[in-house]
């Protein structure tokens, strides 16, 4: 099922092109990645449903590269929040994304 993506940039009652649209999201307009492509999520954050769509339909695209690492129970960018976190748990993530994008 696709999922608004525009209604918060375009006035109520009013359509996006579908060529205008895939400049304002990506989601439901897929591409191939030239390099990996690292996201944090947090289940909290408005756009985690929307994310987990997109991270899936990027995952489908051949070639490409894609790691999420979602936090339950947390805002969606985790990794600025590591005042609240903790920078123990920030360079974790640091670390987990510099292994997934320099392998291979």
């Amino acid at each position: 099922m696709p999922v608004d993506t525009t209604s918060a940039i375009c006035p109520k009652g009013k359509e996006l092109p579908k060529e205008e649209e895939s400049y304002i999201s990506p989601l439901n307009h897929l591409f191939r990645l030239e390099a990996r492509l690292f996201i944090t999520a947090g289940s909290l954050g408005w756009v985690y449903e929307p994310l987990s769509i997109f991270v899936k339909q990027m995952m489908e695209v051949e070639g490409n590269q894609v790691h999420v690492l979602t936090y339950d129970d947390m805002p969606q960018n985790s990794f600025l929040t590591y005042s609240v976190m903790g920078t123990k748990e920030a360079c974790a993530i640091l670390r987990k994304a510099r292994t997934f994008l320099s392998s291979g």
